[in-house]
């Protein structure tokens, strides 16, 4: 069996990505309660600590200042939509994959 390369499926992941992203950004700014999250915030929390751990242990600041923690949190975002992107990606093909394996048997 041939593989096909479906490159809407990068595309899409990518778009995925950078919305779930947006989300997770916009979590920040949900509203909290004398330090109590909503269930927004905890659900973004969890999303965000897969790839929150890689940029932790890759990109933590090793000295107290605005630019090493600046660095930091941009390097995090960008962490973030690479493993979701990746992730979503692969989901996407492996779908593909199933569903082209199933035609197969079917024929």
């Amino acid at each position: 069996m041939k593989r096909e390369y479906h490159p809407r499926s990068v595309l899409l992941a990518v778009a995925l990505s950078a919305l779930l992203n947006l989300l997770l950004a916009l979590s920040a700014f949900a509203g909290v309660r004398k330090g109590e999250r909503n269930l927004f915030g905890r659900i973004a929390d969890a999303i965000a600590a897969p790839p929150g751990i890689i940029a932790n242990a890759l990109f933590a600041p090793k000295q107290h200042s605005v630019h090493a923690f600046a660095f930091a949190a941009v390097m995090s975002l960008i962490c973030s939509f690479v493993f979701y992107a990746l992730l979503i990606w692969g989901v996407l093909e492996f779908s593909a994959f199933w569903k082209a394996h199933q035609r197969q048997d079917l024929q």
